[in-house]
């Protein structure tokens, strides 16, 4: 567990490309966290924004050296967890939830 962990604050870049599938699936994760985070109070997520994005500078992007395929694979990930929010926020708000 410790070891799955670790591994979540390495950029699938960092050691090269990770081939398409691979990048494609994690990028579905992506998108996946962005709905689960659509469902949570406000105030959550913000703090799970605010995490997210440390996470992305201090770890994954400083960890590889502020590569620049790095920064882009980062900016990657949050523009798929914010497709993945907004696609659920979306359904919410016509559905009459709010959110």
């Amino acid at each position: 567990m410790v070891g799955f962990l670790a591994s979540l604050g390495v950029s699938d870049l960092c050691a090269g490309w990770p081939g398409t599938a691979s990048y494609a699936a994690t990028q579905a994760a992506h998108m996946a966290l962005g709905c689960v985070a659509a469902l949570m109070p406000r105030s959550l997520q913000i703090v799970l924004l605010g995490a997210w994005l440390a996470k992305e500078a201090f770890s994954d992007i400083a960890g590889c050296g502020w590569a620049g395929g790095v920064m882009a694979d980062s900016a990657t990930d949050l523009a798929c967890a914010a497709i993945g929010w907004a696609a659920v926020s979306r359904f919410r708000r016509r559905n009459g939830r709010s959110g």
